[in-house]
């Protein structure tokens, strides 16, 4: 017997659940989850950015829309989601005296988010210490963005799963997803009967989307996985660590995860082992981290190693920003992916935006940007 439902989401991962939040209000939805809800790159430990700072130009709509949305979202859900607005410190490593080089592109960057109604205040050596004590001598200038933030991206991930299924959502664990078809059929592994969607179908399966396409639609988004490695720290007393710190130079990111506990992150990589498909921890990726991190903020220096973690694969667009659009050939079936490892900041806007058009027929001016058009040429 074949199944129906108006909506069909394939994939559990934020964007996923927060788009069958969405939908559940106006039909009858199904989300399939190959593993568990959060098990991929929207879960795992410590929390995540919320930024808009720092982003790409053709982001910034939706990093604003998500501004709006992020301090009533714990609300929203009902669910303690760790959100915090603690603000975003970018450090400049340079004492130029005139506009040039890295200060005068952050100059620049300054102008365009204030463009697009992103606060952001470049603050100068003297009023550094009082934004973030501790700062090394040789950090001249900061890029300050007060309404960026930290959540924990797994609770918010499973508050969307859940608040959608009290909508009436049917949310489905470990249902692998073998095929989809232009008319909209869901193909399950181990299941004879497809689901069909009467309205449309998203495919959201960030790192497992490609091998999906490919069976699918003989197609591959230029995409490449990546597994960010995490790496936490601990100290006896409290640092006094106040907003999230990142460099301009240097690819780290600093969070006070509360508890005498720090989270340096923000871009080394660990490692994967293809054969059991699965993450592992480089130490080499600790040590340049915590490097970086004590050059900005060596009060970090009395902190030691807590733990690492690198079991979340991520998938990065050649690009640096996503792709969302309907399948090529098709009218219904609209894919998500290539987050580049910062798409959870804009998730809540993302899944306004789609699960909008999915009801209404009607793309979003915002969603534009990130059509798959732009790959002609590249796609297999």
């Amino acid at each position: 017997m074949t199944l129906s439902a108006d909506y069909i989401v394939v994939g559990g991962g934020v964007v996923g659940a927060a788009t069958a939040f969405h939908l559940a209000l106006s039909g009858s939805v199904v989300l399939l989850e190959g593993h568990t809800i959060a098990s991929g790159a929207s879960g795992g430990p410590g929390k995540r950015g919320v930024r808009a700072s720092g982003r790409d130009i053709r982001e910034l709509p939706l990093a604003q829309r998500a501004y709006e949305l992020w301090p009533t979202l714990a609300d929203t859900l009902e669910a303690d989601i760790g959100y915090e607005r603690v603000g975003r410190l970018s450090v400049l490593e340079t004492d130029e005296a005139s506009p040039t080089g890295q200060t005068a592109f952050e100059v620049l960057r300054a102008e365009v988010q204030e463009s697009f109604g992103i606060p952001t205040i470049i603050k100068e050596a003297q009023e550094l210490d009082d934004l973030q004590p501790g700062l090394a001598k040789h950090v001249k200038r900061g890029l300050y963005c007060p309404l960026d933030g930290i959540v924990d991206h797994t609770a918010t991930t499973m508050a969307f799963a859940n608040a959608a299924k009290r909508r009436g959502a049917d949310i489905q664990e470990h249902a692998w997803v073998e095929r989809v078809s232009a008319e909209d059929a869901v193909h399950l592994r181990g299941q004879r009967d497809p689901i069909v969607a009467k309205k449309g179908v998203l495919i959201a399966c960030n790192a497992h989307i490609n091998p999906l396409l490919q069976r699918s639609f003989g197609l591959s988004l230029p995409l490449y996985p990546f597994n960010p490695q995490m790496n936490f720290v601990t100290s006896k007393e409290p640092l006094p660590i106040n907003t999230l710190v990142s460099s301009s130079s240097r690819p780290v990111e600093i969070k006070n995860l509360g508890n005498h506990v720090y989270m340096i992150s923000g871009g080394r990589m660990g490692g994967w082992n293809e054969k059991e498909d699965h993450g592992y921890t480089l130490d080499t990726s600790f040590d340049l981290n915590y490097r970086d991190a004590c050059a900005i903020l060596p009060i970090l220096s009395q902190a030691t190693f807590l733990h690492a973690n690198a079991s979340r694969q991520c998938t990065q667009s050649y690009d640096g920003i996503p792709t969302i659009d309907c399948v090529p050939g098709t009218n219904k079936v609209i894919m998500a992916a290539g987050w580049s490892g910062h798409g959870f900041a804009i998730s809540p806007a993302v899944a306004e935006a789609i699960a909008a058009w999915m009801i209404t027929g009607e793309k979003s001016q915002v969603l534009e940007p990130f059509n798959v058009d732009r790959w002609k040429g590249m796609m297999e």
